[in-house]
């Protein structure tokens, strides 16, 4: 079980602009947790918390919350079908940051949409020669931030994130396409390149509302 956030110590600030490296697709694997229910709410992650339509900027004029979260793209076969999969993992620990005005957030270079597309074609290929099983195979993984503005304390900072993680952020399954075998190359990668061009999930930042102002004492 997950610590509770509320008894988190003094938030960290980011003062500098923070080293870029690149997060490069990795080998099919297992993911490293268990197989969630399955709640299928395409192109909605996060309900309307998740401003997708209006990327934060790096740097604003103003102190905000930062927050970061591991996406993990995955691919299962079913019979005759392969399903590609995204979801989301803080990875234990919700660890908040203040980033002050002026300043950069701490953004990292994941792999970008084509060699997304490559490598989940590859992943595809590779569950179809596999025995089928229940499992998911993890062919990426990608760091990304949520970030609000600083308009309370820390306090409600960590309470408002952790609660948006638990009520849907955090431990569902997005379903990103399918695939109905045997397919050619040229008909996957269509498919591939659409679900990957239009996916929400691609995103290296995500404009979150922030906790609502809290009523004033009478």
């Amino acid at each position: 079980m997950r610590a509770h956030l509320l008894a988190a110590k003094a938030v960290p600030e980011v003062t500098a602009e923070p080293p870029v490296r690149p997060t490069h697709a990795t080998s099919v694997r297992t993911p490293h947790h268990k197989p969630r229910p399955i709640a299928f709410t395409p192109q909605k992650e996060g309900g309307a918390e998740a401003q997708a339509d209006a990327a934060p900027k790096v740097v604003e004029g103003h102190d905000r919350y930062v927050w970061a979260m591991t996406r993990y793209l995955s691919v299962q076969r079913s019979g005759g079908e392969v399903t590609v999969y995204s979801e989301l993992d803080r990875g234990g620990r919700l660890k908040l940051t203040k980033v002050m005005a002026g300043s950069y957030l701490p953004v990292k270079k994941n792999t970008d949409k084509e060699k997304t597309s490559a490598a989940l074609y590859k992943a595809m290929r590779a569950v179809e020669r596999l025995p089928e099983t229940d499992e998911r195979h993890a062919f990426q993984n990608r760091e990304q931030l949520f970030v609000f503005d600083a308009t309370c304390d820390e306090d409600d900072a960590v309470e408002y994130a952790e609660g948006v993680c638990s009520s849907g952020l955090e431990d569902q399954l997005w379903k990103v396409t399918e695939l109905t075998l045997p397919v050619s190359r040229d008909d996957a990668m269509k498919r591939i390149d659409k679900a990957i061009s239009k996916g929400v999930f691609m995103q290296d930042v995500y404009a979150m509302r922030g906790p609502r102002p809290r009523a004033a004492a009478r």
